[in-house]
């Protein structure tokens, strides 16, 4: 959260609920003493119909965020 700049858990769980919807993001509950969840994340190519070049520009758009 803190490196995304969300400052409150329910932006946070609404954008996750937003990604799951999406297929870009699956959540899992795993049984052991842990805390915490197991999150996988999915690359737009492997759950959207998107045009490489659209994918190209979002991937420089990203690595431009870092």
């Amino acid at each position: 959260m803190r490196r995304t700049g969300i400052k409150n858990r329910r932006t946070f769980y609404k954008h996750e609920e937003w990604l799951i919807n999406l297929r870009l993001l699956e959540k899992r509950h795993l049984p052991g003493d842990h805390k915490g969840v197991v999150y996988r994340i999915f690359e737009m190519s492997d759950v959207l119909p998107i045009a490489n070049e659209m994918l190209q520009k979002f991937n420089n758009r990203l690595r431009n965020i870092e």
